[in-house]
């Protein structure tokens, strides 16, 4: 329960111990499994008793129709093996058993538990097909920390539903926050999450290159947008704006944290402008 209470894991992973079947077979994988202390394990960290719900994740070097069919034929192995009390699902699944094959030969299984709550990230109540995984605005958070301050201004200019303006509350506590976005849906989900979170911050529906503020910012983070069907030459443009306008909306000390997959046009910005410089 401690390690769930940290905001920078993707997932939890249980390793099940005991031997090993060292062929690379359906029958060797779904033996494996059942040598381990699965059924125990799961009947001791559950109250209500019954048969449980599960599908199978396979992580190896099979092509995709053959991964098919060994899936098919451990989960059904499983099945038998267990007298369904472990009954195979395609939704609904309470606990994921991941299969990874093994440089030793045969597989090495672990189990995820979905019946095992994540409340790291309750407050994301509203999302957009552009939001950013609450798990990656914690992980930015963290590498960051070292340069973010307390109370500070903090600004993000494509807000979304917010996610990058709480995690950073959360990891050290801002003075004032203002997030600006030019999709109006997005800006009522921020407000939504922003209130479920418990956080007191200013969403603004506007065009960032139309934004002004009586003062400057200690910091500009933000989830960059996505190229999309923009061409080399208009994203170029957009960031060379984008580093034009934040110049202006940062303290002479302030930082940008930017998460985006477009390093080369950030890079070219802090090749031709002597005003920034990468710290980390």
């Amino acid at each position: 329960q401690e390690i769930a209470k940290i905001r920078t894991w993707q997932e939890l992973l249980f390793p099940l111990h005991g031997k090993v079947e060292r062929e690379y077979t359906a029958e060797a994988a779904a033996q494996t499994v059942w040598n381990t202390e699965i059924m125990e394990l799961l009947q001791s960290l559950h109250e209500e008793k019954g048969a449980f719900l599960f599908r199978i994740e396979y992580k190896g070097s099979l092509d995709e129709r053959k991964k098919s069919e060994f899936v098919k034929k451990t989960a059904s192995l499983l099945e038998e093996k267990s007298e369904r009390m472990l009954i195979n699902s395609i939704s609904d699944y309470e606990i994921e058993i991941r299969i990874v094959e093994s440089k030793k030969g045969g597989y090495l299984p672990y189990l995820r538990l979905y019946t095992m709550e994540d409340e790291r990230f309750v407050y994301r109540k509203e999302s957009i097909a552009a939001s950013i995984a609450p798990v990656n605005a914690a992980l930015i958070m963290q590498i960051a920390g070292d340069y973010l301050k307390e109370n500070a201004q903090v600004l993000d200019p494509f807000c979304g539903v917010g996610t990058m303006l709480i995690e950073r509350d959360i990891r050290v506590p801002a003075r004032e926050k203002y997030g600006i976005d030019i999709f109006g849906e997005a800006i009522r989900g921020a407000r939504e999450n922003a209130s479920y979170a418990g956080e007191k911050i200013n969403f603004i529906n506007r065009d960032y290159f139309d934004f002004t503020h009586a003062y400057l910012f200690d910091e500009i983070i933000t989830n960059m947008p996505v190229r999309g069907r923009k061409s080399k030459e208009e994203t170029d443009t957009f960031y060379g704006r984008f580093f034009e306008k934040s110049a202006g909306l940062l303290k002479s000390a302030g930082i940008l944290v930017l998460y985006s997959n477009e390093q080369g046009f950030i890079r070219k910005q802090l090749r031709i402008r002597s005003d920034y410089r990468l710290l980390f």
